[in-house]
Order: C-alpha cells, then structure tokens, then sequence
C-alpha cells in the first residue's frame, strides 16, 4: 500500500515537472516569437523611414531654384505648420502647385504625414 502511495506521489511530482518545463518551453517560445516580430516591425519601419527620406532628397533635388527677391513675376508664399511656425518661399507665378508641395515634402524639419495647402 505504501509503494502504491509512494509511486502515486512520484507520479504526480514527474507531472508536475514535466508541466513546467512545458510551460518554461511555452514560455520561452512565445518570448522569442515576440522578439522576432519586434524585430521585423523594426525592420519594416527602418524601411519605410528610408523611402521617407529618399523621397525628401528627390522631391528636393527636382525643385527649382528659389527666385530672387526682386525678380519680376514672383510671389512669396507664407505657410503655417500646426505647430505655428512660419516657413516663407518665393516661386514663379508660373510655377505649378506641386512644386509647392514639393518644397514642403522636401523639408527635412516638417513630419507632417497628411496636409492640404488652402
């Protein structure tokens, strides 16, 4: 009867290990899947900040020079970010609304994702 108790008692602490190191296994499973798919959205978001900043450098490189002060058929455009600062250019009249918001996208000091120029 003892034996009988004894192996009971075996049995159930065998259990109860193989149960942690299952749940140690699960664990440490779960910790690394989480780490690789912190990983990858790290990843992905050094890729998206690159293309960010790849097309600033277009967008900056394809603008036309600025006119002088001065010159005739220029105007001065004022624009006013959320965060109240003033940005002022000069363009031709002749120029196209998208060299406009060229200059702002080609700004390395304006992060704004979505914006529309009234």
């Amino acid at each position: 009867m003892q034996d009988l108790e004894y192996a009971e008692v075996e049995r159930k602490i065998m259990e109860q290990q193989q149960k942690e190191q299952e749940d140690k296994l699960m664990k440490q499973l779960a910790e690394e899947e989480e780490a690789r798919i912190m990983k990858q959205i790290e990843e992905e978001q050094k890729v998206i900040e690159e293309k960010k900043k790849k097309e600033k450098e277009t967008k900056l490189v394809s603008l036309p020079p600025e006119p002088n002060e001065g010159d005739k058929g220029i105007i001065q455009v004022v624009f006013r970010l959320p965060s109240g600062q003033r940005i002022e250019r000069r363009f031709n009249q002749t120029d196209k609304l998208q060299i406009a918001y060229d200059f702002l996208d080609s700004r390395k000091d304006i992060d704004i994702p979505k914006y529309d120029l009234m």
